[in-house]
């Protein structure tokens, strides 16, 4: 099992249970399968998707749902969505936002939202 390094830039610890998890995310979804050589399943090639049609869309989503779900058992996946970022400048670079909608698995408690920008 594989989670987040933990350690911010600054060089202290994540403060909370869902920095953690966001971090984790963070890594796991930009990170192309393949890089980490001791297992190579683990990653998301989003960058795969960018510049296609949209019902590529639909792939990516299914990327997503498949490494949270092998790589992060700490949480329940409830909503991805994908859209364009929010500067006309990140548009037109072709940049996206992913929002992902979760739930942590022992506590039940509240719904979060993590963003990740492609």
């Amino acid at each position: 099992m594989m989670f987040g390094l933990q350690i911010k830039a600054w060089g202290r610890r994540n403060a909370t249970l869902q920095e953690d998890i966001e971090q984790s995310l963070s890594v796991l979804l930009l990170t192309k399968k393949g890089e980490k050589i001791w297992d190579p399943q683990y990653g998301c090639d989003l960058v795969a998707y960018l510049d296609r049609p949209n019902w590529h869309l639909q792939l990516a989503m299914v990327a997503i749902l498949e490494s949270i779900s092998a790589y992060e058992p700490r949480i329940r996946l409830l909503s991805i969505g994908i859209a364009p970022a929010p500067t006309v400048e990140n548009t037109a670079q072709g940049k996206v936002v992913l929002r992902l909608a979760y739930q942590l698995i022992g506590t039940q408690s509240g719904v979060f939202t993590a963003k990740v920008a492609l």
